[in-house]
């Protein structure tokens, strides 16, 4: 089974419900679409911080409102561990120098370490011509 492995800028488009992006996902099998696991831990660190910086009623209700959506949202992905084998091909990569954000380099070698394929619109792909 080929997963289709969305980063967090696509999910982020995707959860704001961006017309274009919607469009693309909806052609593939949702049962094939998955996040790893550090796409999760950042979209739900900017919704914890966005709570640490709430100062009224509002704010804090808003706040914990999104974090409750995107927890909603998040639930219908299969979502992708980051473990030894992505562990050692992520410091494969460190060794090679790729010049990339730790995240995305993360995200990268959970792809890499289970052959997936990957929006190839990122960041990662196109600053270093790597397929998935």
């Amino acid at each position: 089974m080929t997963l289709w492995i969305i980063d967090t800028d696509h999910l982020s488009l995707l959860e704001r419900k961006e017309k274009y992006v919607i469009k693309n996902f909806n052609q593939r099998n949702p049962n094939f679409l998955a996040i790893t696991v550090v796409t999760f831990e950042e979209q739900i660190r900017g919704r914890l911080s966005k709570i640490k910086q709430a100062n009224s009623d509002e704010k804090i209700i808003a706040a914990y409102s999104k974090l409750q959506g995107t927890a909603d949202f998040l639930k219908q992905f299969n979502l992708i561990g980051f473990d030894s084998d992505a562990c050692s091909c992520f410091n494969d990569f460190r060794r090679q120098k790729i010049r990339v954000g730790t995240l995305d380099l993360r995200i990268a070698a959970i792809a890499f370490s289970r052959n997936n394929s990957r929006n190839q619109e990122t960041r990662f792909f196109q600053k270093t011509g790597f397929l998935v």
